[in-house]
């Protein structure tokens, strides 16, 4: 202990504790000691260590002003009355108590109308009546927390040297309990934290102890696996975990996929484990591997017609006739253009694929350009009959006609695929206050209303059932989808009243100057 002042300080009158009460003042601190380092907030801390000060001390006024960088922010109590609050109050470098509580540490008595202008404008405050006090700095492993401050209405008052031993001791026990009490803080603060970014996550994760049962479950594993945290906390998940380091795909009974990759704790027998939803990447592979055994039989038939039949030509020319030399050229012809068409739809679904399709939008008549592409369009050999029912004049729509054409030519190949007996193929221009545009309407099978968006994914080739055994990659309605968004448009699929499928195309309309 030390015992610094800037003032002289001469005793007064003799304290209120009865002689002998040192060893009473020792027992008070112990229970004292172990109350205020109790698991409790910063707050409650500082409370109690002022509570503390009052009693162990008889004083009549106690606070505690914790130094937080440039501010001393002060914890107030005062026997049998209320005190006022305050935020902080501002730290003087040439003021003796922050010097104090800086340079080492120590004690002082002081009378009130002559003490540092921190202490003072607090007690004034608090006090007005106030006479005399002691300050002991607060500090704990070389760190500076603040100052332990009691103050008596008495100006006669001083304490005895039992009551500054047990102030420096209970400053000294205050230095620990604020600092465990500020270390509690952070840890709760950084577990609040990692909580909040634990159940902020898309990803499920989930801890498991070393027995492989859950002990975290966060709100996304709830989610991906519709399985509630006090169903599977004490239980093992309900997927199979992978070896630490690897990664493991499993699917669901609901038919998701998760991947799942488990991690451990250093230091602990835990394993964290995050988990993924990748239904969307396994059907897109499905997808894709269906894309790729599709357009080998599409891309293979042509061929070998193709080669069957201008080998036929190489080496039996002569022994053919005209009419079976014509026979043979046409359906090398035929086979060429199919060939061709599997070609460039291939070549725009890749530069269509994952971006927006590059268009050049003007202002089009659309009465005018599907009259154009309706005027060039030559349908294969069938039963199928092109009708464009479309009115005298409509309002001007925003769009891309080389986009727009390569639209009707993937949906009129769609109608005629999926109309295997014919019927009429109907294009009908519609607006409305926001759009222009036109709906194809086909007499073939339909669509299952389950297919109605997905019929514009990539590689999509419908359920299983009759819209499978037409063939194709997956790649017209896509592209139509694409070009159609990259003109700010929209376009839909629905079942058309009595049978067949409608394709309805909406660009933005154009609005007059």
């Amino acid at each position: 202990m030390s015992a610094t002042s800037d003032a002289a300080f001469t005793p007064l009158h003799a304290p209120r504790h009865a002689a002998g009460g040192g060893l009473l003042l020792v027992e008070r601190l112990h229970e004292v000691v172990a109350c205020i380092n109790s698991d409790a907030g910063l707050d409650t801390v500082l409370q109690r260590i002022c509570a503390a000060a009052l009693d162990l001390v008889d004083a009549d006024l106690s606070m505690f002003l914790r130094l937080d960088g440039r501010h001393w922010r002060p914890t107030v109590v005062r026997r049998d009355q209320p005190t006022p609050a305050w935020d902080h109050v501002a730290v003087h470098g040439d003021d003796w108590v922050t010097q104090l509580v800086r340079d080492g540490g120590g004690w002082c008595a002081f009378p009130v109308d002559d003490v540092s202008p921190v202490v003072a404008g607090v007690v004034n405050a608090a006090m007005p009546a106030a006479g005399t006090g002691m300050v002991a700095a607060v500090r704990a492993s070389g760190q500076a927390h603040g100052a332990l401050v009691v103050v008596y209405a008495d100006g006669r008052r001083t304490p005895e040297p039992a009551e500054i031993d047990v102030l420096v001791l209970l400053a000294e026990h205050a230095g620990v309990a604020i600092g465990h009490a500020q270390s509690s803080a952070e840890m709760v603060r950084g577990q609040q934290h990692q909580h909040v970014i634990v159940e902020a996550t898309e990803d499920g994760l989930a801890v498991l102890d070393g027995d492989g049962l859950v002990l975290q479950w966060n709100r996304s594993a709830v989610r991906l696996t519709g399985v509630p945290v006090d169903e599977v906390v004490g239980k093992p998940p309900p997927f199979p975990v992978s070896e630490p380091g690897q990664v493991l795909d499993h699917r669901l009974p609901s038919g998701r996929w998760l991947e799942i990759l488990t991690s451990t704790v250093p230091e602990s027998e835990d394993l964290v484990v995050e988990f993924r939803d990748v239904s969307s990447a396994k059907e897109l592979e499905r997808a894709k591997d269906l894309f790729l055994a599709t357009a080998a039989h599409e891309l293979r038939t042509p061929v070998t017609a193709i080669h069957g039949f201008s080998s036929t030509l190489l080496h039996r020319w002569e022994d053919l006739a005209d009419p079976g030399r014509r026979a043979a050229v046409e359906v090398v012809a035929e086979r060429s253009a199919a060939l061709a068409s599997v070609v460039d739809k291939v070549v725009v679904g890749s530069t269509v694929a994952g971006q927006d399709a590059e268009v050049t939008p003007e202002s089009l008549d659309l009465v005018v350009v599907l009259g154009e592409i309706l005027a060039g369009q030559v349908l294969p050999p069938g039963q199928h009959r092109v009708v464009l029912d479309v009115p005298d004049e409509a309002p001007q729509a925003w769009g891309d006609s080389r986009a727009v054409t390569e639209i009707v030519r993937q949906l009129l190949e769609n109608a005629v695929k999926f109309s295997p007996d014919g019927g009429d193929v109907v294009i009908r221009v519609w607006n409305d206050d926001v759009h222009v545009g036109f709906t194809v309407r086909d007499e073939g099978i339909g669509i299952d209303p389950t297919d109605r968006d997905r019929v514009f994914e990539l590689f999509y080739q419908g359920c299983t059932g009759d819209r499978r055994r037409f063939g194709g990659l997956g790649l017209g309605l896509y592209i139509v989808r694409q070009l159609v968004r990259a003109q700010g448009g929209t376009v839909s699929a629905s079942p058309a009243a009595g049978r067949g499928t409608e394709m309805r195309v909406g660009l933005p309309r154009v609005t007059p100057a």
